[in-house]
């Protein structure tokens, strides 16, 4: 299913660079995903569900 996200406080939909970060989780909502690595070579994600700022328009 393929959806668009709303940007709330800018009255606009993020571009497909600026939402690269965002996704929906199991849960149905939308999370916003911060990737990264640390010394020694480790990865780690960490996500942010995001109710205040952005929405989701779904595409039929």
């Amino acid at each position: 299913m393929k959806y668009k996200i709303w940007d709330i406080s800018n009255d606009r939909y993020l571009t497909e660079e600026e939402s690269y970060n965002f996704g929906i989780g199991s849960d149905g909502k939308l999370y916003e995903f911060d990737f990264g690595t640390g010394g020694g070579g480790n990865a780690w994600l960490e996500k942010t569900q995001c109710t205040e700022y952005y929405g989701i328009h779904f595409e039929e």
